[in-house]
């Protein structure tokens, strides 16, 4: 075969790497390949990296910048189209461009060894070998942004600027390394030392990625068990409510008794002042408490009472409409899905001009809708798309997981949007007929 078609095979090669690198950024930072937006930053990341791959091809002595050129237009691509930490941006562009050139570096030795090639034959002209070196490397690049993708999806909190920093400097590090090696094998050494050298460096590499993972991975239970510890504190609020309502009722049921004993009597006697007494009884004893809510539900008209209590002590102003019974839902799930949204929503009051939170609960058909809305002082999901926690604290995002999963269970979906200063949040479930 020509030279030139090894050339085209592996710009097709270098163009699906790029792809790769495109798919891993757009995902990790929210994007879904499923809608539009998704799909169209999909393409325009991927066909601007192979768009610089080919420029670059056409200026030789910039053909050795072609890694740091790429991260940097990652990272511009990332800030400009997706959302994100500015930080997380910069981490994962340097991450997702040097992995792929640190894996080639890593093949290409080894590919060296079987073909009994030189390793400079193999980088300074396009061969068999050097694009199975790039198409291997390519796989397996998928391979790992495929496995960090679907470990970053179960996370409860968004990694650490610490841990992405660890992350790209043993990636820095080791790309840096192999190249060392490359230069040093040029000089006819025995390919042998460095793929020795080459393995050292992979299981330093796996080391420091497994350590990074697992102490990540400790503090996400930890926010995981928090979060447990707070349904439970949920839980037993909503009992101590349900217990005041009932002594409550049952006090008023007690008073009742002695009130229409005595406006009997008064009709009897002075018919005027038996209703001048009703009606102070009326206004008095039959108003409703304050922050009292009912919804058909028990255990969930404590919950709504509870929130709007906090909505009231904080100045939130609190809107509630519920046109349908909770039937085909149990009463735990929805409790704990009530509360995540309306605590997620009042703290996203915070420095909002007007704060509110508006609840609805609403059925079509077999499906029960839940929306819950609050006002915002600044765009959430411009900054945290994937709504997850940046600390151990409680806000926007945290209770998320929980949501999702009570969603899963019946069915159902989960949707973010905002609209002029207004974050919603809108849950599906499945009741049945």
């Amino acid at each position: 075969m020509p030279v030139s078609f090894w050339s085209a095979m592996e710009f097709l090669v270098g163009a699906a790497n790029s792809f790769i690198v495109s798919f891993f950024i757009c995902t990790f930072f929210g994007g879904d390949l499923k809608k539009r937006k998704g799909r169209l930053n999909f393409l325009i990341g991927g066909s601007l990296l192979t768009l610089l791959k080919l420029i670059l091809g056409f200026f030789p002595p910039f053909d050795n910048f072609t890694v740091l050129f790429g991260a940097l237009l990652t990272f511009l691509f990332a800030l400009l189209c997706l959302n994100g930490r500015v930080t997380s941006k910069l981490f994962c562009a340097v991450f997702s461009y040097f992995l792929p050139s640190l894996i080639t570096l890593t093949v290409a030795p080894l590919l060296s060894r079987l073909a009994t090639d030189e390793l400079s034959m193999i980088f300074n002209r396009p061969s068999p070998i050097r694009l199975a070196a790039y198409f291997l490397g390519a796989v397996l690049t998928l391979f790992i942004f495929c496995l960090i993708l679907k470990y970053s999806s179960k996370k409860t909190i968004l990694p650490k600027v610490k841990e992405w920093g660890v992350t790209a400097l043993v990636t820095v590090c080791s790309y840096v390394s192999m190249a060392a090696l490359y230069i040093y094998s040029l000089n006819g050494e025995n390919n042998r030392l460095v793929i020795i050298a080459q393995m050292g460096i992979i299981a330093a590499d796996v080391i420091c990625f497994a350590a990074v993972f697992y102490f990540s991975g400790k503090s996400d239970e930890s926010a995981r068990l928090l979060m447990l510890r707070q349904q439970l504190e949920y839980r037993r609020r909503y009992s101590s409510d349900v217990r005041a309502q009932y002594e409550q009722m049952r006090q008023l049921r007690h008073d009742m008794k002695h009130i229409l004993s005595t406006a009997v009597n008064l009709i009897d006697s002075d018919p005027v002042n038996a209703r001048e007494y009703l009606e102070k009884v009326m206004d008095k004893k039959l108003e409703p408490a304050a922050g009292a809510v009912y919804s058909g539900c028990l255990a969930v008209d404590a919950v709504l009472s509870e929130k709007r209590s906090c909505c009231s002590k904080s100045g939130i102003a609190f809107r509630m409409m519920t046109a349908t019974e909770l039937d085909g839902i149990d009463e735990n799930d929805i409790c704990v899905l009530l509360s995540n949204l309306l605590d997620n929503a009042i703290n996203g009051c915070d420095g909002a001009l007007r704060p509110t939170v508006s609840l609805e609960i609403s059925r079509r058909k077999a499906y029960v809708i839940i929306t819950v809305s609050n006002t915002i002082k600044r765009s959430v999901l411009a900054d945290n798309p994937r709504l997850i926690s940046t600390n151990s604290g409680a806000g926007h995002g945290y209770g998320i997981p929980s949501v999702k999963s009570i969603a899963k269970k019946y069915s159902g979906t989960v949707d973010f949007y905002e609209k002029e200063n207004i974050f919603t949040a809108e849950v599906i479930l499945y009741a049945g007929e």
